[in-house]
Formats: C-alpha cells, sequence, structure tokens
C-alpha cells in the first residue's frame, strides 16, 4: 500500500518487484504524503466496509432467494398433489356420471316396457268386455231359452253361475292388470 500511495504521490511509476523496493529512506516522509497516506487508507477502509456491507447484502439477498425457491417448490408440490387429487376427483365424476347415463336409461327402457305392458294389459281389458258382452248376451238367450223351455232351467242356472264367475274374473283382471283364464265350458 505504501509503495502504490508512494508512487502515485510522486508521479513515479512503481514496479511491484521484490528487487527494486521503494525508495522511502531518501524521500522522508513529509507531513503531505503521512496525510495522503492516511486518506487513501481512510478510502481503501471505506471501500472494503462497502465491500463487505454489499457482500452482506448479497448473502443475505441469497438466502432470500433460496428461502424462496424453498417456499416455491414447496407450493409447487402442494399444487401438484391437488392437481392430482382433482383428476381423481374428476375421473370418478366421470364414472359416476356414466353409471347414472346408465341407470337412466335401464329406468328409460323400464318405463318403455311398463307403458307397452299397460297398453297390452288395456287392449286385453277390452277383448275381455267384448267376451262378457257377448257371454252376457249368450245368457239373455239362454234365459229366454230357458223361459220357453221348462226342462231347461238346470242348464240356464249353470249359465248364469258361470258368467258371473267369469264377470268376476274379468273385474279382478280389470283392477289388477292380470290376464283372465276361461276355467269351465259350455257343451
Amino acid at each position: 500500500m505504501l509503495r502504490l500511495a508512494y508512487g502515485h504521490m510522486f508521479g513515479k511509476q512503481v514496479i511491484d518487484d521484490e528487487s527494486s523496493p521503494p525508495d522511502l529512506e531518501e524521500a522522508a516522509v513529509t507531513p503531505a504524503l503521512a496525510a495522503a497516506l492516511r486518506t487513501e487508507l481512510h478510502e481503501r477502509a471505506g471501500s472494503e466496509a462497502r465491500l463487505r456491507g454489499e457482500l452482506a447484502d448479497a448473502r443475505a439477498e441469497l438466502e432470500a432467494r433460496s428461502a424462496a425457491q424453498s417456499r416455491l417448490e414447496a407450493a409447487q408440490g402442494e399444487l401438484r398433489a391437488a392437481i392430482t387429487e382433482l383428476r381423481g376427483l374428476v375421473e370418478e365424476g366421470v364414472t359416476r356420471r356414466a353409471k347414472l347415463e346408465t341407470e337412466l336409461a335401464d329406468a328409460r327402457d323400464g318405463l318403455a316396457a311398463t307403458v307397452v305392458a299397460r297398453d297390452a294389459a288395456a287392449t286385453e281389458a277390452e277383448g275381455l268386455r267384448a267376451e262378457l258382452e257377448r257371454v252376457g248376451a249368450e245368457l239373455a238367450g239362454a234365459r229366454g231359452e230357458a223361459q220357453r223351455h221348462t226342462g231347461g232351467l238346470a242348464e240356464a242356472q249353470a249359465m248364469l253361475t258361470e258368467a258371473h264367475e267369469l264377470s268376476a274374473r274379468l273385474r279382478e283382471a280389470a283392477a289388477g292388470r292380470q290376464p283372465v283364464q276361461h276355467h269351465g265350458g259350455r257343451a
């Protein structure tokens, strides 16, 4: 340091070589030289303090960035976990929706089958009504025959009983929508 300050003060070029020490003995240390050396020493101390401050600031910034990086990596990990969970929920929702759509299609098919069965039962009930009317007409004709023939009274009563049974079955069938089976018959 002294060599640089000394050489700088007197305009000499100083060569940093151990073989040629400065001529400090030749020059007397003057108050101006001492002041210049003190000034340079203070400047260097100030520069060193400033550099140490900048170094401390850089280290603090590096630590802050490192902490921020760690927080960012932790947040990214949490986001990845949340995304994975959301994907699972979406897949579960898709599966649930497909199941519900299948159940809905099955319910629609069941409803259509019920409508067809209801329509078939209504058609059958109409056929049974027509048969009842025909049997009623036959019964009326049989009553007329029975009145004409005294011996045919037993046959007419049997036909009447059969008609009542058939009528009761038709009513039950119409109420329960069950097909009626005709038992017994006339000869």
